[in-house]
């Protein structure tokens, strides 16, 4: 059975699409949704306020998964630096993602390269070091 070019599906159902009225062109109407979209996703990535329709509590939940998925992430490329800081890498990180929420665009590497240098400027690591180093400090 093909699908209806003029269906969108919702939860597993087609649901009829609603067609564009003269005043309100389909271009409009895609504008209107990509709108709506960057100001979910800003307020996902912490840079804007919760959009109209939706639940505060589930996007600020959902805002601090994102961040724990960004940690964990920044943890696989850097394991040098969690090493380093021990239990202290997750607080850490979060206090640098709170004034640096993650821009679109730019890829964990980055992120990651972003976060070293703010430790260094925090004191949190030396600005110049190995991970031989960090390690035989550490033990």
């Amino acid at each position: 059975m093909t699908a209806d070019p003029g269906q969108r599906r919702e939860a597993g159902r087609a649901l009829p699409s609603d067609p564009p009225t003269p005043e309100e062109p389909l271009t409009a109407r895609r504008a209107e949704l990509a709108a709506r979209q960057r100001a979910l996703v800003a307020a996902l990535l912490g840079t804007g306020p919760v959009p109209p329709g939706f639940p505060p509590d589930r996007i600020a939940a959902q805002a601090r998964a994102l961040v724990a998925k960004r940690t964990r992430v920044a943890g696989r490329l850097r394991p040098d630096l969690v090493a380093a800081l021990g239990d202290a890498f997750a607080d850490l990180f979060a206090r640098y993602a709170e004034d640096h929420p993650r821009e679109v665009g730019v890829g964990a590497r980055e992120d990651t390269r972003r976060f070293h240098r703010w430790l260094v400027r925090e004191g949190a690591v030396p600005r110049r070091w190995t991970l031989s180093r960090l390690l035989r400090r550490h033990r």
